[in-house]
């Protein structure tokens, strides 16, 4: 942990390893190209966030399908099981 890591030594370590970092917005040249970083995180997360709820979507879809296949399915067995005479 550290603080205050200028840019070069944050393309420095990141070169080495994936690490967690706090960032603030800088004005001036140095907040340019920062701005367009965050953009694309944000863009990033969107996407993935998106990604996220289609695939709860179809979990829910598909799960509740299947139960409602089974318990159809369940029913049907029973009835005709009773209706049967032995």
């Amino acid at each position: 942990m550290a603080n205050h890591t200028s840019m070069i030594d944050f393309i420095i370590l990141e070169q080495m390893t994936a690490f967690a970092v706090i960032m603030q917005k800088h004005p001036g040249w140095v907040g340019k190209p920062l701005k367009v970083v965050y953009i694309l995180l944000s863009v990033v997360y969107a996407v993935k966030q998106y990604f996220l709820k289609v695939a709860v979507y179809v979990y829910e879809c598909v799960t509740s399908t299947a139960l409602h296949l089974w318990f159809n399915f369940v029913s049907r067995t029973k009835s005709s099981l009773k209706n049967m005479s032995i």
